[in-house]
């Protein structure tokens, strides 16, 4: 006869009948309305079963806590499998406004006299989860901490207590802590788990205890609880490789913050020859390299040199890249930060490198993974190190990378090719833009599946116009200033400008909001100088575009930071454009022209809004559009324009550079800007301006 089966919630992998219950009304709720009533009830049982009132003050706490320790009337573990249940609600929930602070002090109870190790595991990991820092709690949890550390405690509490420590780290608790870990009986234990756990725990209190006074030049970094001489003695004394890469992390972490400084050559080599050793087991040599790199520093000696160049010239001749990526990129920087370096250990590289570049099966093309690994790689080594020991096949493969259908190995390509010869770069620009101004040789998107011709050539202008400004990125560096910023600005302009050209009637005036947003990304990560300097350039421009003028309205309203005349320039210049501009992008000029004339003073101002009045006062269009200009018309008759967008601005830039929501609709040609979906987002900007101070209609 066969056995009868197992109870679902056996299989289901939850941890009790209850729990599997929750579970299954949770996979078979049908919305997440649904999801978060199962939620809001299994809650309220929860409430009733913890039923934690007066947690307001500490002394109710300690009472309650009292009891429940003294005379515990709740099932612990009903207790452990109520706040098992309350953790799996706090991840999947949409509603986050229940507050789960009712379920802190069981979970305190039940992590400090739970009646088997398995719930006092669950008390501890909801207070890791979900304690708050600074919580009042937190200094009751320090006692159970310290008592779980002390002897006799067994290797499982100790090992919870750590596990918090590393959790939930806070400055109350580095020194009721820090005297238990660094004794001998942590240091030492026999288990290997506790070892490094307490290493790990030192070295997160540390962490996150070290503000930014202590790590000032004139304090300097705080001191850390064990000096270099006691972490080498138990450096030589561990055998455990896991232990022995904390250890070593701990070495780099203090070197690079600076807590120990290394005092001459000779203490170098004994750390380079430690980290060296720990090795020998062939385990380690990811951290052991990271670590390396942060002892040598920036002018290593040659007996430190030449250890390390030896090691590293063995660990290659073994090394499979395939399951060794981390480390052999980590082995290319500490030889970049070493160079020049010995021939064979160069030769070594530049062989992983064309293994992996030019792989032996049948396809020449490498795994997108492994061509973007070997441009990182490239990246990081000195172009002396490989431009001239690299095949025409891996030259060949590396410039096909310009034309691959993934964007972040364009963009690591155009990179690397730029630190090779800057031509190159701008040559791939130039090649892009006369595409687009040909139509031919155009790039589609990845995984492209479209076969309506027409939305195919379009979707190719807009993929060729991508690749243009991704190029133009690289060329004009970010990061060069502002003396760069008129360069970048007019290969954007055309970019645009040409993509319009190229575009058929129907689509000619839509905006691009790809490019859109792909420009207001990369100002965004740009330096401040190099952000006023765009707006200044973006602001006089000669010829434009729909998706050129967003771009405008968006950069003069966000970075527009300029003197009095600039100001005044650009803001002629736009309002000159107004009435050329397509209608769908009429309305943020107005917006941007409004936001320049709140940051003039009010002896200037007063002739640019008397300006601007006109305009708007002539405009002809659709209903939608004289309706704001209406509006518009009202705070500068009422004369609100300082409390009203002075005090609103940054809200108003914002809303520009953030919300898309009318690129989207104005992408579609033919599409009215009167649509419901672009009057919601206009009436939401106009009614950030006028929210300041309602002004009556007329």
């Amino acid at each position: 006869m066969p056995a009868a089966p197992l109870p679902a919630y056996l299989t289901s992998g939850a941890y009790s009948r209850a729990h599997h219950a929750f579970l299954v009304k949770i996979h078979g709720a049908v919305s997440d309305h649904e999801e978060d009533e199962v939620i809001a009830d299994q809650v309220k049982q929860a409430i009733g079963v913890l039923s934690t009132k007066g947690q307001s003050t500490v002394s109710r706490m300690c009472r309650f806590l009292f009891k429940h320790l003294a005379e515990p009337f709740i099932n612990q573990s009903k207790i452990a499998e109520t706040l098992i249940i309350l953790l799996h609600c706090q991840s999947i929930r949409h509603d986050i406004s229940t507050d789960f602070a009712f379920a802190l002090l069981p979970a305190l109870g039940l992590a400090e006299a739970g009646k088997t190790i398995y719930e006092r595991r669950i008390g501890y990991l909801y207070l890791s989860e979900c304690l708050p820092r600074g919580h009042e709690l937190q200094l009751m949890l320090i006692n159970t901490i310290r008592k779980d550390l002390s002897v006799p405690s067994t290797t499982q509490e100790i090992l919870l207590a750590l596990h918090t420590i590393v959790n939930l780290p806070s400055s109350d608790l580095e020194p009721a802590v820090t005297p238990l870990l660094t004794s001998k009986s942590l240091l030492r234990h026999e288990n290997s788990a506790v070892r490094e756990r307490t290493i790990e725990a030192l070295r997160i209190l540390h962490l996150s205890t070290t503000d930014s006074l202590s790590m000032s030049r004139t304090i300097g970094p705080r001191s850390f609880p064990l000096d270099m001489r006691r972490i080498s003695r138990l450096l030589e004394q561990e055998d455990d490789p896991n232990v022995l890469r904390a250890l070593i992390d701990l070495i780099r972490y203090l070197i690079k913050l600076g807590v120990h400084r290394i005092k001459d050559e000779t203490e170098r080599m004994f750390l380079v020859e430690q980290v060296v050793a720990t090795t020998a087991d062939g385990t380690g040599h990811l951290t052991a390299v990271r670590c390396l790199r942060t002892i040598l520093g920036r002018s290593p000696g040659d007996g430190a040199k030449k250890l390390v160049f030896d090691w590293l010239d063995e660990t290659l001749s073994e090394m499979r890249v395939e399951s060794d990526k981390g480390m052999f990129f980590e082995i290319c920087r500490l030889s970049a930060s070493l160079a020049p370096i010995p021939s064979t250990l160069n030769g070594h590289i530049i062989r992983i490198l064309t293994e992996t570049l030019v792989p032996s099966s049948s396809t020449s093309v490498p795994r997108p993974n492994d061509h973007m690994f070997v441009l990182r790689c490239l990246t990081d080594l000195p172009t002396a190190m490989w431009a001239e020991s690299l095949g025409e096949s891996e030259m060949g493969i590396i410039m096909e990378g310009l034309n691959h259908p993934d964007a972040t190995v364009r963009k690591q390509t155009l990179r690397l090719l730029f630190r090779l010869s800057p031509e190159l770069t701008y040559q791939s620009f130039s090649n892009h833009l006369e595409a687009l101004r040909t139509s031919a040789d155009l790039s589609l998107p990845l995984n492209y599946s479209n076969d309506d011709p027409e939305a195919k050539l379009c979707a190719a202008q807009e993929e060729t116009a991508l690749r243009a400004l991704e190029a133009a990125n690289v060329v004009y560096d970010l990061t060069g200033g502002p003396r760069l910023a008129l360069d970048w600005v007019e290969s954007v302009e055309e970019v645009l400008i040409a993509l319009e050209e190229a575009r058929d009637e129907p689509h000619r005036r839509a905006v691009w909001e790809q490019g859109v947003r792909s420009a207001l990304d990369t100002i965004e990560k740009s330096p401040s100088e190099f952000q006023t300097a765009i707006a200044e350039h973006l602001g006089l421009i000669e010829q434009s575009s729909s998706t050129l003028d967003v771009i405008r309205s968006s950069v003069l309203a966000q970075y527009a930071h300029l003197s009095e005349d600039k100001t005044a320039a650009v803001l002629s210049a736009l309002l000159k454009d107004i009435d050329n501009a397509n209608v769908s992008v009429q309305e943020l000029l107005i917006l941007a022209c409004l936001v320049l004339c709140g940051k003039l003073s009010p002896g200037s101002r007063h002739e640019s809004l008397k300006i601007l009045s006109r305009v708007l006062r002539q405009m002809r269009g659709s209903r939608y559009i004289l309706k704001r200009c209406k509006q518009i018309l009202r705070i500068i008759d009422e004369d609100q324009i300082d409390e009203v967008v002075l005090s609103g601005a940054n809200t108003v830039s914002t809303l520009f550079s953030r919300d898309l929501d009318l690129v989207k609709i104005l992408v579609a040609p033919g599409r009215s800007p009167a649509s419901s979906c672009t009057q919601c987002f206009t009436t939401q900007t106009i009614q950030r301006i006028v929210v300041c101070r309602s002004v009556p209609e007329r």
